[in-house]
Protein backbone atom coordinates (compact mmCIF):
# COMPACT_ATOMS: atom_id res chain seq x y z
CA UNK A 1 0.00 0.00 0.00
CA UNK A 2 2.83 2.62 1.09
CA UNK A 3 4.38 2.37 -2.86
CA UNK A 4 0.53 2.86 -4.19
CA UNK A 5 -1.11 5.30 -2.23
CA UNK A 6 -3.66 5.22 -4.66
CA UNK A 7 -4.84 2.12 -3.09
CA UNK A 8 -5.32 3.44 0.13
CA UNK A 9 -8.29 4.33 1.85
CA UNK A 10 -9.21 8.06 2.47
CA UNK A 11 -8.26 7.85 6.20
CA UNK A 12 -5.50 5.80 5.76
CA UNK A 13 -4.06 8.35 3.22
CA UNK A 14 -4.44 11.18 5.19
CA UNK A 15 -2.55 9.72 8.38
CA UNK A 16 0.43 8.95 5.72
CA UNK A 17 0.26 13.13 4.98
CA UNK A 18 0.76 12.89 8.94
CA UNK A 19 4.00 12.96 10.81
CA UNK A 20 4.17 9.63 12.92
CA UNK A 21 6.11 8.32 15.66
CA UNK A 22 7.09 4.80 15.11
CA UNK A 23 7.66 3.24 18.81
CA UNK A 24 8.70 -0.33 19.87
CA UNK A 25 9.22 -1.50 23.63
CA UNK A 26 10.74 -4.25 24.93
CA UNK A 27 8.97 -5.43 28.48
CA UNK A 28 9.61 -7.53 31.59
CA UNK A 29 6.52 -9.59 30.76
CA UNK A 30 3.16 -9.08 29.47
CA UNK A 31 0.88 -7.58 31.72
CA UNK A 32 0.86 -3.84 31.20
CA UNK A 33 -0.33 -3.66 35.02
CA UNK A 34 2.05 -5.64 36.94
CA UNK A 35 5.51 -5.55 34.67
CA UNK A 36 7.53 -2.93 33.29
CA UNK A 37 9.25 -1.17 29.99
CA UNK A 38 13.14 -1.95 29.79
CA UNK A 39 13.21 -0.98 26.23
CA UNK A 40 12.26 2.15 24.11
CA UNK A 41 12.76 3.08 20.91
CA UNK A 42 11.23 5.30 18.94
CA UNK A 43 11.52 6.43 14.70
CA UNK A 44 10.36 10.08 13.88
CA UNK A 45 9.01 10.27 10.31
CA UNK A 46 7.56 13.47 8.40
CA UNK A 47 6.30 12.47 4.90
CA UNK A 48 8.51 9.27 4.85
CA UNK A 49 11.54 10.21 5.60
CA UNK A 50 13.35 9.38 9.14
CA UNK A 51 13.67 13.39 11.12
CA UNK A 52 14.51 11.54 14.29
CA UNK A 53 15.39 8.52 16.15
CA UNK A 54 15.50 7.79 19.79
CA UNK A 55 15.87 4.91 21.94
CA UNK A 56 16.86 4.07 25.60
CA UNK A 57 17.30 1.15 28.38
CA UNK A 58 15.19 1.61 31.20
CA UNK A 59 15.56 0.40 34.85
CA UNK A 60 12.63 -1.10 35.90
CA UNK A 61 13.58 -1.24 39.32
CA UNK A 62 12.31 -5.22 39.31
CA UNK A 63 14.71 -8.03 38.41
CA UNK A 64 14.34 -9.57 34.95
CA UNK A 65 13.79 -13.13 34.61
CA UNK A 66 15.80 -15.89 32.93
CA UNK A 67 13.34 -16.21 30.12
CA UNK A 68 13.35 -12.26 29.32
CA UNK A 69 17.08 -12.09 29.70
CA UNK A 70 16.85 -14.99 26.62
CA UNK A 71 14.06 -13.36 24.57
CA UNK A 72 15.58 -9.72 24.58
CA UNK A 73 19.08 -9.88 25.35
CA UNK A 74 18.62 -7.41 28.02
CA UNK A 75 20.25 -8.57 31.13
CA UNK A 76 20.22 -6.62 35.15
CA UNK A 77 23.35 -5.65 34.11
CA UNK A 78 22.77 -3.73 31.13
CA UNK A 79 19.56 -2.06 32.74
CA UNK A 80 21.21 -1.22 36.79
CA UNK A 81 22.53 2.05 35.53
CA UNK A 82 19.92 2.89 32.52
CA UNK A 83 17.74 5.78 33.47
CA UNK A 84 14.33 4.85 35.53
CA UNK A 85 11.04 5.91 33.95
CA UNK A 86 10.59 8.79 35.61
CA UNK A 87 13.42 10.20 34.34
CA UNK A 88 13.00 9.66 30.82
CA UNK A 89 8.85 10.47 30.97
CA UNK A 90 9.24 13.98 29.87
CA UNK A 91 11.58 13.24 27.12
CA UNK A 92 9.79 10.38 26.03
CA UNK A 93 6.39 12.50 25.92
CA UNK A 94 7.91 15.45 23.30
CA UNK A 95 8.67 12.50 21.28
CA UNK A 96 5.54 10.81 21.06
CA UNK A 97 3.50 14.16 20.85
CA UNK A 98 4.94 14.84 17.55
CA UNK A 99 3.20 12.41 15.41
CA UNK A 100 0.67 9.85 15.28
CA UNK A 101 2.01 6.64 17.49
CA UNK A 102 2.45 3.65 15.42
CA UNK A 103 3.34 0.11 16.71
CA UNK A 104 3.15 -3.22 15.72
CA UNK A 105 1.32 -3.95 18.67
CA UNK A 106 -0.32 -0.77 19.48
CA UNK A 107 -2.60 -1.77 22.13
CA UNK A 108 0.36 -3.95 23.96
CA UNK A 109 2.62 -1.12 23.70
CA UNK A 110 0.27 1.84 24.27
CA UNK A 111 -0.83 -0.28 27.85
CA UNK A 112 2.44 -0.27 28.49
CA UNK A 113 2.98 3.25 27.99
CA UNK A 114 -0.11 4.41 30.23
CA UNK A 115 0.69 2.19 32.94
CA UNK A 116 4.23 3.76 33.60
CA UNK A 117 2.98 7.39 32.91
CA UNK A 118 0.25 6.80 35.76
CA UNK A 119 2.85 5.84 38.11
CA UNK A 120 4.71 8.83 38.40
CA UNK A 121 1.24 10.81 38.24
CA UNK A 122 1.24 12.28 34.90
CA UNK A 123 -1.85 12.11 33.26
CA UNK A 124 -1.43 11.20 29.40
CA UNK A 125 -2.95 12.64 26.61
CA UNK A 126 -1.60 10.40 24.33
CA UNK A 127 -4.79 8.89 21.98
CA UNK A 128 -4.71 5.20 19.90
CA UNK A 129 -6.05 5.44 16.68
CA UNK A 130 -6.36 1.95 14.89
Amino acid sequence: MLNRPESADAETSAALQRDLVLLDLETTGTSAANDRIIEIGLVHFSRFRIVDQWSTLVNPEVSLSRFIEDYTGITGEKLASAPRFAEIAGKLRRHLERGLLVAHNARFDYGFLQSEFSRIWLSTSLQLRH
